[in-house]
């Protein structure tokens, strides 16, 4: 679900990201395609919760997102209507010609701000055609352009010489500023700040300052001037969105450290779904900005998405194992513990040692009864499975009465099946609407695991049978 960007950046999605352009609408809940059973969504991209700027939005999805982050596209150009002429097909010709003409300057007035080429412009102005009437499809200006792409002269020469505004706003809200400050060009970002007084703390329309998208992108030195400029680490998008939430995301340690530094109190702060940056930081898979989080900054692991989703349910979903094996814990032999390291919990399984950094719930569960055993196993992701499973993560049905083995089914992944099938889960069992996990995987098409299922069920029978017999 591609959403434009600001000015600037356009296709800047998670379906996400959302995360861009507008405020999105909570969906309702989907149904899976047999019965009531509710199809999950996970925190952050078709969206379950969403942080929206300009430039981005992240969603949650049962079925795993696009990439999170999509390359900036240079904007299209905008076709300018000019008002009917006359009646007549010369009129219209000549309509057509006039009409190619303005697409002709405007084409070549914004490669020339993108460019650097101040010749062009200075002969633009010349003719009279430099004018603040000049934007592309999303409303983005020559100075839009001239700061996101850098070219401190072509900026200079357009807001003193040209006369044009600087801090005009794209169709979305966004300012140059917002640009310079996404497309990490500090200098023009100073210049436009201390020489052309724009305000450094204006908000797009989806609540985004300078500094959320410095964060978002990785812009250090820019998220480093701004925070020294005196600009709020604290100032929340629409969705209750902080500079943090977008720094953990990206998954970059150093903008995050500077926010948190100026503003602790954002650790624990939560989106308006539910999202803290620790939260985030699972979903993207980002180890180090976890590690950083719960034992340098004290991070709450416990807190849960308005969903119910905690960070092992993220973490489950999108497939990161490493991440998995970080929050759920360690299991050695006791020769192997290293006795300098500390451990948020040491217990004694089978005369191993399992040891921890987190006290997170292996079995906790959703608002719809979803285990991290769900997740995993809807996803496909057999390592973390098999370490749930191992580490001693309870079976339990969901709400709608599915276990595991329905999710695995539904997806069509048949490996998962055999490891849950492996510890002993009953294929025969249904769910509320009396369906089995086979009777799930032949209704979404995946024939080949619906006939496996089948078979175990029949050799269950046969098993049972010839028990009673004896």
């Amino acid at each position: 679900m591609p959403h434009a960007c600001t000015a600037v950046l356009v296709g800047l999605q998670r379906p996400v990201l959302s995360l861009l352009g507008c405020l999105l609408p909570e969906p309702e809940g989907n149904h899976v395609q047999v019965g009531k059973r509710a199809q999950r969504q996970r925190l952050g991209h078709d969206e379950h919760w969403c942080i929206v700027t300009s430039f981005i939005t992240f969603t949650a999805h049962r079925a795993r997102p696009a990439p999170l982050l999509r390359s900036p596209n240079p904007a299209s150009w905008q076709t300018v209507e000019l008002p009917e002429i006359a009646s007549g097909s010369s009129q219209r010709r000549l309509g057509y010609v006039q009409r190619g003409r303005v697409d002709m300057v405007l084409q070549k007035a914004i490669a020339a701000a993108r460019e650097g080429d101040l010749r062009s412009l200075r002969e633009l102005a010349e003719t009279g055609c430099l004018t603040g009437d000049i934007v592309d499809a999303q409303g983005a200006g020559l100075v839009h352009h001239a700061a996101r792409c850098g070219q401190l002269d072509c900026l200079c020469f357009l807001v003193t010489e040209a006369g044009l505004a600087a801090d005009t706003r794209a169709l979305n809200g966004a300012t140059p500023v917002h640009d310079a400050a996404a497309t990490g060009h500090t200098r023009e970002l100073k210049w436009l700040v201390q020489v052309a007084r724009c305000n450094a703390q204006d908000q797009d329309s989806g609540g985004a300052t300078p500094l959320h998208l410095a964060a978002r992108f990785g812009r250090v030195e820019a998220v480093h001037w701004l925070l020294s400029h005196g600009i709020g680490a604290e100032v929340e998008t629409n969705c209750g969105a902080l500079p943090a939430h977008y720094a953990a995301a990206k998954g970059d340690l150093t903008c995050l450290k500077l926010l948190i530094g100026q503003a602790p109190g954002c650790v624990n702060r939560q989106t308006n779904m539910g999202a803290t940056p620790l939260y985030l930081a699972c979903q993207e898979g980002h180890l180090h900005v976890v590690e950083y989080l719960v034992k340098d900054c004290g991070a709450d692991v416990h807190i849960r998405a308005q969903d119910g989703m905690t960070t092992l349910h993220a973490a489950a979903h999108m497939g990161h194992h490493a991440l998995v094996v970080w929050l759920v814990g360690y299991t050695f032999t006791s020769t192997h513990i290293h006795f300098g390291i500390m451990f948020t919990s040491v217990q004694y399984l089978s005369g191993l040692l399992q040891v921890s950094f987190t006290d997170v719930s292996l079995s906790s569960q959703d608002n719809e009864g979803a285990t991290a055993l769900h997740f995993a196993a809807s996803g496909g992701h057999r390592s973390i499975l098999e370490r749930l499973l191992q580490m001693g993560s309870k079976v339990k049905r969901d709400y709608w009465g599915g276990t595991p083995l329905h999710d695995a089914a539904e997806n069509g992944e048949i490996e998962c099946c055999r490891i849950l099938l492996g510890h002993q889960i009953n294929p025969k069992e249904r769910d509320v609407d009396g369906f089995t996990a086979s009777d799930l995987a032949e209704y979404n098409g995946h024939f080949e695991c619906a006939r496996y299922l089948r078979s175990v069920e029949r050799n269950v029978r046969l098993i049972s049978y010839f028990g009673r017999e004896c």
